[in-house]
């Protein structure tokens, strides 16, 4: 967690944004193996990794079981859902053109959005074997064209709150169009800074650069206290606690007595002394947050209900499956099983014909996390009988052959296969010879030319 004298330096906002969270975790791992016939068998384990401390924080969690960390829709689709307080298994046959359903979804109230995972299993006829395409996108709940507008209300939600705080702390006896007009020109592109510093660190918090040795926490902590200097608040991540808190005291003291006039003209002018109570020496937090809490009361009937609307509108920052606000860590470790042989993949590969992905819930937003695949099966039905072809492709030979074929229509295909029959049942490539004077055919022999050469013996 981050050290103590750090909590101060970016206010509510920046504290719930890049702080690297000690979270709980749900890890789901996906199993996908795809049959040559299309047919694709499915199982996903959700795992709910239970903290280890006995903080107050950690306790509800660990009491509750998985499924009331889950969306209620979870599984549909699936043949088979077994649940335990710890794990939920799902399992399933989908037959070939049947779209797996989505196997990891959480309802999120925030946007009435629903996030789900969309696969995606397609079959080619390359002339000798069948190449076989998977993709598959994991998707957040908060759309990417939701993002602009959700970080607006964020902000507007936040500079509305210390307005509101302000208020509700020093009554109606003063003006506050000064603050006001403060906080819209000076807080508001503040935040949305923090907003671009945080998104900007997101996938690094707890990463060290191999070169700076920095995290992405660091690297994010030491921009945000730039960006706060420019308001006049010099705030220093080595400093210690005391020096950082009578860094804010003066601060305060100042911006509020300039900021806040009696309206009684006869009233007495607030002195930076007067708000020093805010921040007091032995306890500097306890009064500020105090003031937050009862103006929190105030325009939402309680601190819970404070912080629930304030984690709503962060869910357009961070994303649904981003930490915070969620209450768990959500890590992902899928793997496919192509039939045949493995072309391509863009992610790690496991053996000849499977691939692996490991990766954060953070990763899906906004624009999701892609799952692509590429296999091959052979037939060795006309390749092993034409004497002028090889009779076994590698991996690069595979590749040449569809290349060759990537702007070929269906139909074209179609009628390759036919003279490509001819020759194996011949056993030579003689048979193209044979009928040359039609146009079709012809054309059609021209076409398949290209794909011979790329699998002629040398």
């Amino acid at each position: 967690m981050t050290p103590a004298r750090w909590r101060p330096t970016l206010g509510v906002l920046a504290a719930a944004a890049l702080l690297a969270g000690c979270l709980p975790t749900i890890e789901v791992r996906t199993r996908t193996r795809i049959l040559q016939d299309g047919t694709v068998l499915r199982e996903t384990r959700l795992v709910k990794i239970r903290s280890s401390t006995t903080n107050d924080q950690d306790k509800p969690w660990n009491k509750r079981p998985i499924s009331e960390d889950l969306g209620k829709r979870l599984g549909e689709g699936f043949a088979s859902l077994e649940r335990s307080d710890d794990e939920i298994l799902l399992s399933g046959v989908f037959p070939p053109a049947t779209p797996i359903p989505p196997d990891f979804r959480r309802d999120v109230a925030v946007l009435e959005a629903t996030s789900e995972n969309h696969a995606e299993v397609r079959l080619e006829d390359i002339l000798f074997g069948v190449r076989f395409l998977y993709r598959e996108r994991y998707a957040d709940a908060i759309v990417p064209e939701d993002q602009d507008e959700a970080r607006a209300e964020l902000i507007a939600f936040t500079t509305r709150f210390l307005k509101s705080a302000v208020r509700c702390e020093f009554g109606a006896s003063y003006d506050y169009a000064a603050f006001n007009a403060w906080t819209d020109e000076k807080v508001a592109p503040l935040l949305k800074q923090l907003i671009e510093i945080y998104w900007s660190e997101r996938r690094a918090l707890g990463r060290s650069d191999p070169f700076t040795r920095q995290t992405g926490l660091e690297r994010g902590l030491k921009r945000a206290l730039e960006r706060i200097g420019a308001l006049g608040l010099k705030l220093d991540a080595d400093q210690d606690e005391p020096h950082n808190m009578a860094a804010v005291r003066v601060f305060l003291g100042q911006l509020l007595a300039a900021k806040l006039t009696p309206k009684d003209p006869k009233a007495r002018r607030l002195a930076p002394a007067d708000f020093a109570y805010l921040v007091p020496e032995e306890k500097p937090l306890a009064a500020l947050e105090l003031a937050l809490e009862r103006a929190a009361v105030q325009e939402f009937g309680s601190a819970d209900e404070a912080t629930k609307a304030f984690q709503r509108r962060l869910l357009g920052v961070t994303g649904t499956y981003g930490s915070p606000p969620a209450e768990a860590e959500f890590r992902f470790d899928c793997a496919v099983e192509m039939p045949g042989m493995l072309l391509s993949a863009n992610g790690y590969l496991e053996s000849a014909r499977s691939a692996f992905w490991l990766f954060d819930g953070q990763e899906i937003f906004p624009h999701g996390y892609v799952l692509e695949a590429e296999s091959v099966v052979l037939d060795g039905a006309r390749l092993g009988r034409i004497r002028e072809l090889k009779t076994e492709l590698g991996s690069r030979d595979a590749v040449r052959l569809i290349q060759r074929l990537e702007d070929v229509s269906a139909a074209d295909r179609a009628a390759m296969g036919r003279l490509l029959d001819e020759c194996a049942r011949q056993g030579t490539l003689a048979a193209l010879v044979d009928g040359a004077d039609d146009p079709e055919r012809k054309r059609i022999q021209e076409r398949l030319g290209p794909v011979l050469d790329a699998l002629r013996r040398e």
